[in-house]
């Protein structure tokens, strides 16, 4: 088995893809895509059409990653808005209290839920 379909360690880029439940299979592939695009424009500086292509896919991709993100967490607020356990998980999850030393709020919107 190991020498038809073995085991591969997964690079810590997609450990960090695997742990974000708002990525789905489309946004992935559009990720691929976006990421050949880049080494393509590394091999040629000079081409200016696929450095306009890769700018274009790029902000594309951006602006569905925030999308696909502010989609996911709005679900989810308002799917657990009577369990104020998982509410605060979210917004930890959001704030990321693990990663940062010294993390301030500028601003927090409050959505009043109808």
């Amino acid at each position: 088995m190991d020498r038809h379909a073995p085991m591969r360690k997964l690079t810590p880029k997609e450990i960090q893809l695997v742990q974000k439940p708002w990525i789905s299979n489309e946004l992935n592939k559009m990720i691929k895509i976006k990421n050949k695009l880049f080494y393509r424009q590394k091999r040629q500086p000079n081409n200016t059409a696929i450095k306009i292509l890769y700018n274009k896919f790029r902000n594309r991709v951006n602006r569905e990653l925030k999308k696909s993100k502010i989609d996911y967490y709005s679900q989810y607020f308002i799917d657990n808005k009577n369990n104020s356990k998982k509410l605060w998980e979210g917004i930890k999850s959001i704030i990321n209290t693990k990663n940062s030393n010294n993390s301030n709020i500028n601003q927090l919107n409050v959505l009043t839920m109808k």
